[in-house]
């Protein structure tokens, strides 16, 4: 922008002295056409003289002439004022510098003479020279040029200040149009061009239209069936019931997957508590004495007998969504890895769950709720009933 309104200071400078030079031209072409007859009429004089006989006379009357010869010598219209004035042989000679003539008195009066063009030109570039020189900001987007310019003009400065020495801290030198800069950017309040309270209430409705967005698309929250116990989980709800059933551990597994589910895990020892209490209640409505509930778990194959791991480590969850050790929950001296003939060892673990909430004379040792590991081909004995709990992601 800069560049452009020099571009045109310059132009209108050039052609205002191009128009000067040329009214001065014509004056001088005017007075050298005058000075030229004039001169040609003085040799015409002298030449007539030198070819008259001597004229006899007394010495006034040569001294006249002479004198009158100076005076045609010297004679002759005048220069201007302002111009300079060199006697020559041929006659005087005026002088006159174009450029300083732009400074003198005359200049103004110049002026009337001059083109309409020449005029249009000279009030263009006084147009431009106000409109350079004007500072005020009338907007905001004028604020964000002046602070941008501001800055890329200071970043410049201290990488040239870093480049050459001059500056090693980061910091560039500050100028006068920066600081003015600064200034009327802090003089503005950041709420200006707004009626009180108008942010607020734009950033209010703003948050009531993403609410209500999300609301809309968010999906309805998952959760269990109503006959299904829902289990907070650090992985997320999970879902778990009791079924009844004479079943081996395989035709369990069979059947939770009919309804989309799988054995389930213990993922902490009060989620074993509370599942023995459901069974409990259904050991109540049908008078079951004891019972034992089949779960998700299975031996590990780097712990195969007894006391070769510790008890909470013997055994894994196979429902991926059970975590930790911490519902491992084993009576007194299991697993104890029995083994028993094509069966082989005791790979799969049940919840033993008795009526009484304590404890059976049939199973001594052993309290209401805790674990067992048992062979998985059983499904008819030690218990008699058998129950399978079923667990499965909220929909």
């Amino acid at each position: 922008m800069k560049s452009l309104l020099l571009f045109l200071c310059l132009f209108c400078l050039i052609t205002v002295i191009t128009a000067i030079l040329e009214e001065e031209g014509g004056k001088k072409r005017k007075f050298y056409s005058s000075s030229s007859v004039e001169d040609h009429e003085v040799r015409k004089k002298k030449k007539h003289r030198h070819s008259r006989p001597p004229v006899q006379g007394n010495g006034h009357e040569h001294g006249g002439g002479n004198g009158g010869e100076g005076n045609g010598n010297g004679g002759g219209r005048a220069c201007p004022s302002d111009w300079m004035t060199f006697d020559r042989p041929q006659g005087r000679w005026c002088v006159k510098n174009p450029i300083f003539s732009l400074f003198s008195s005359h200049f103004f009066l110049f002026f009337p003479k001059m083109k309409p063009s020449s005029l249009f030109l000279v009030f263009l570039l006084w147009i431009t020279v106000t409109q350079a020189h004007r500072k005020t900001p009338k907007d905001g987007r004028h604020l964000v040029f002046l602070s941008s310019s501001s800055s890329t003009s200071s970043e410049e400065a201290s990488g040239k200040g870093s480049r050459i020495g001059e500056d090693t801290s980061g910091q560039s030198p500050r100028t006068d149009d920066e600081s003015v800069n600064e200034s009327e950017e802090e003089s503005i309040p950041s709420n200006w061009g707004k009626r009180p309270h108008d942010s607020d209430s734009e950033d209010s409705e703003e948050e009531e239209w993403s609410s209500e967005e999300e609301t809309k698309s968010r999906p309805p929250p998952k959760s269990c069936p109503t006959d299904w116990m829902t289990f907070n989980r650090p992985k997320g709800d999970w879902c778990v019931k009791l079924f009844v059933g004479r079943l081996q551990q395989i035709g369990a597994e069979t059947k939770c997957r009919e309804m989309n589910a799988t054995l389930t895990g213990l993922q902490t020892d009060a989620e074993r508590l509370k599942l023995a209490e459901a069974g409990r209640t259904i050991m109540l409505q049908n008078n079951y004495g004891d019972a034992a509930i089949w779960l998700g778990a299975h031996r590990k194959g780097s712990c195969p007998t007894a006391h070769m791991c510790f008890p909470k480590e013997t055994f894994f969850w196979l429902d991926n969504h059970t975590t930790g050790t911490d519902g491992f929950g084993w009576a007194t001296e299991q697993p104890d890895a029995g083994h028993f003939g094509a069966w082989g060892v005791q790979s799969c673990a049940h919840q033993f769950i008795f009526s009484s909430g304590t404890t059976n004379a049939r199973w001594p040792g052993i309290i209401h709720g805790q674990l067992d590991d048992q062979y998985c081909q059983e499904g008819l004995y030690n218990p008699n009933v058998k129950m399978y709990a079923c667990g499965k992601k909220p929909f």
